[in-house]
Protein backbone atom coordinates (compact mmCIF):
# COMPACT_ATOMS: atom_id res chain seq x y z
CA UNK A 1 0.00 0.00 0.00
CA UNK A 2 1.37 3.41 -0.91
CA UNK A 3 1.34 6.36 1.35
CA UNK A 4 -1.08 9.04 0.10
CA UNK A 5 1.58 11.79 0.30
CA UNK A 6 4.32 9.78 -1.50
CA UNK A 7 4.78 9.63 -5.23
CA UNK A 8 5.39 6.17 -6.73
CA UNK A 9 9.06 5.48 -7.70
CA UNK A 10 10.35 5.64 -11.29
CA UNK A 11 10.66 8.21 -14.01
CA UNK A 12 7.95 10.18 -15.71
CA UNK A 13 7.45 10.01 -19.45
CA UNK A 14 8.73 13.59 -19.77
CA UNK A 15 11.97 12.77 -17.95
CA UNK A 16 12.56 9.75 -20.19
CA UNK A 17 11.89 11.82 -23.33
CA UNK A 18 14.39 14.48 -22.22
CA UNK A 19 17.06 11.82 -21.65
CA UNK A 20 16.38 10.24 -25.07
CA UNK A 21 16.64 13.68 -26.74
CA UNK A 22 19.97 14.40 -25.02
CA UNK A 23 21.38 11.00 -26.04
CA UNK A 24 20.16 11.53 -29.61
CA UNK A 25 21.77 14.97 -29.76
CA UNK A 26 25.09 13.63 -28.49
CA UNK A 27 24.99 10.76 -30.99
CA UNK A 28 24.24 13.10 -33.91
CA UNK A 29 27.38 15.07 -33.05
CA UNK A 30 29.63 12.09 -32.28
CA UNK A 31 28.82 9.68 -35.15
CA UNK A 32 30.06 11.86 -38.05
CA UNK A 33 33.27 12.58 -36.15
CA UNK A 34 33.70 8.88 -35.47
CA UNK A 35 33.23 8.06 -39.17
CA UNK A 36 35.89 10.60 -40.18
CA UNK A 37 38.31 9.24 -37.60
CA UNK A 38 37.80 5.67 -38.86
CA UNK A 39 38.59 6.80 -42.43
CA UNK A 40 41.67 8.72 -41.29
CA UNK A 41 42.97 5.70 -39.39
CA UNK A 42 42.51 3.52 -42.49
CA UNK A 43 44.25 6.18 -44.61
CA UNK A 44 47.26 6.12 -42.25
CA UNK A 45 48.13 2.72 -43.76
CA UNK A 46 49.20 4.43 -46.99
CA UNK A 47 51.88 6.53 -45.30
CA UNK A 48 53.33 3.53 -43.47
CA UNK A 49 53.41 1.20 -46.48
CA UNK A 50 54.84 3.77 -48.92
CA UNK A 51 57.62 4.49 -46.43
CA UNK A 52 58.25 0.74 -46.15
CA UNK A 53 58.43 0.38 -49.94
CA UNK A 54 60.86 3.31 -50.22
CA UNK A 55 63.05 1.91 -47.43
CA UNK A 56 62.99 -1.59 -48.94
CA UNK A 57 64.12 -0.31 -52.35
CA UNK A 58 66.91 1.73 -50.70
CA UNK A 59 68.01 -1.35 -48.76
CA UNK A 60 67.96 -3.46 -51.93
CA UNK A 61 70.09 -0.90 -53.79
CA UNK A 62 72.59 -0.77 -50.91
CA UNK A 63 72.87 -4.58 -50.77
CA UNK A 64 73.23 -5.06 -54.53
CA UNK A 65 74.80 -1.71 -55.58
CA UNK A 66 72.41 -1.59 -58.53
CA UNK A 67 69.03 -2.56 -59.94
CA UNK A 68 69.48 -5.59 -62.26
CA UNK A 69 68.98 -4.37 -65.82
CA UNK A 70 68.44 -0.85 -64.50
CA UNK A 71 64.68 -1.35 -64.12
CA UNK A 72 62.35 -3.11 -61.69
CA UNK A 73 58.58 -3.09 -61.54
CA UNK A 74 56.16 -4.27 -58.86
CA UNK A 75 52.63 -4.93 -60.17
CA UNK A 76 49.69 -3.84 -57.98
CA UNK A 77 49.50 -5.70 -54.67
CA UNK A 78 47.05 -6.79 -53.43
CA UNK A 79 45.94 -7.50 -56.98
CA UNK A 80 42.52 -6.58 -58.30
CA UNK A 81 40.52 -3.40 -57.89
CA UNK A 82 40.57 -1.76 -54.46
CA UNK A 83 37.54 -2.40 -52.27
CA UNK A 84 36.32 -1.37 -48.84
CA UNK A 85 37.52 -4.71 -47.47
CA UNK A 86 41.12 -5.39 -46.52
CA UNK A 87 42.92 -7.75 -48.91
CA UNK A 88 45.94 -9.98 -48.54
CA UNK A 89 49.06 -9.02 -50.57
CA UNK A 90 51.22 -11.72 -52.13
CA UNK A 91 54.57 -9.94 -52.09
CA UNK A 92 56.69 -13.09 -52.02
CA UNK A 93 55.01 -14.49 -55.15
CA UNK A 94 55.16 -11.35 -57.32
CA UNK A 95 58.17 -10.24 -59.39
CA UNK A 96 59.65 -6.98 -58.18
CA UNK A 97 57.99 -7.30 -54.79
CA UNK A 98 59.75 -10.53 -53.90
CA UNK A 99 63.12 -8.82 -54.52
CA UNK A 100 62.45 -5.92 -52.16
CA UNK A 101 59.98 -7.30 -49.59
CA UNK A 102 60.78 -10.28 -47.43
CA UNK A 103 57.98 -12.42 -46.02
CA UNK A 104 56.53 -10.87 -42.91
CA UNK A 105 57.89 -7.40 -43.67
CA UNK A 106 54.33 -6.13 -44.06
CA UNK A 107 51.97 -8.15 -41.94
CA UNK A 108 48.24 -8.38 -42.37
CA UNK A 109 45.77 -7.33 -45.00
CA UNK A 110 45.76 -3.94 -46.72
CA UNK A 111 43.08 -1.39 -47.63
CA UNK A 112 45.12 0.13 -50.46
CA UNK A 113 46.66 -1.44 -53.53
CA UNK A 114 50.32 -0.50 -54.18
CA UNK A 115 52.57 -0.63 -57.22
CA UNK A 116 56.01 0.76 -57.95
CA UNK A 117 58.81 1.00 -60.46
CA UNK A 118 62.50 1.77 -60.06
CA UNK A 119 64.73 3.09 -62.84
CA UNK A 120 68.47 3.38 -62.34
CA UNK A 121 70.77 5.08 -64.84
CA UNK A 122 74.32 5.15 -63.51
CA UNK A 123 74.37 6.55 -59.97
CA UNK A 124 70.93 8.17 -60.32
CA UNK A 125 67.85 6.19 -59.35
CA UNK A 126 64.17 7.09 -59.63
CA UNK A 127 61.42 5.43 -57.61
CA UNK A 128 57.73 5.83 -58.40
CA UNK A 129 55.11 4.61 -55.91
CA UNK A 130 51.39 4.56 -56.61
CA UNK A 131 48.69 3.71 -54.09
CA UNK A 132 44.98 3.43 -54.71
CA UNK A 133 42.09 2.71 -52.36
CA UNK A 134 38.35 3.08 -51.83
CA UNK A 135 38.00 3.27 -48.07
CA UNK A 136 34.43 4.57 -47.93
CA UNK A 137 32.95 2.33 -50.62
CA UNK A 138 31.66 5.15 -52.85
CA UNK A 139 33.42 3.80 -55.95
CA UNK A 140 35.69 6.87 -56.19
CA UNK A 141 39.32 5.85 -55.76
CA UNK A 142 41.72 7.81 -53.62
CA UNK A 143 45.04 7.81 -55.47
CA UNK A 144 48.47 8.96 -54.35
CA UNK A 145 51.49 9.13 -56.65
CA UNK A 146 55.01 9.84 -55.47
CA UNK A 147 58.26 10.19 -57.37
CA UNK A 148 61.60 9.98 -55.56
CA UNK A 149 65.14 10.48 -56.82
CA UNK A 150 68.32 9.00 -55.39
CA UNK A 151 71.69 10.54 -56.04
CA UNK A 152 74.26 8.85 -53.84
CA UNK A 153 72.35 8.81 -50.53
CA UNK A 154 68.72 8.19 -49.76
CA UNK A 155 65.71 8.80 -51.98
CA UNK A 156 64.36 12.35 -51.83
CA UNK A 157 60.83 13.22 -52.88
CA UNK A 158 60.59 15.13 -56.17
CA UNK A 159 56.81 15.41 -56.30
CA UNK A 160 53.61 13.86 -55.01
CA UNK A 161 50.02 14.10 -56.17
CA UNK A 162 47.99 15.11 -54.25
CA UNK A 163 50.43 17.19 -52.25
CA UNK A 164 51.25 16.11 -48.70
CA UNK A 165 48.12 16.54 -46.57
CA UNK A 166 45.98 17.08 -49.67
CA UNK A 167 44.53 13.59 -49.49
CA UNK A 168 42.44 14.79 -46.55
CA UNK A 169 40.53 16.97 -49.03
CA UNK A 170 39.88 14.08 -51.42
CA UNK A 171 37.27 11.34 -51.18
CA UNK A 172 38.47 8.26 -49.35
Amino acid sequence: MTHPNRRPGGFTLIELMVVVCIVGLLASVALPSYGRMVLRSKAAERLLITRRIKQSVEDYMIRHDTIPGGFMIGAPQPSGPPTVQKRFPKFSATPGWKEIMSDGEVQGNLYYSYDFWVLQVGPVGNLYIHSSGDLDGDGILSDKQQLYQKQGGAFQILWEIPAAGGEDQVSF
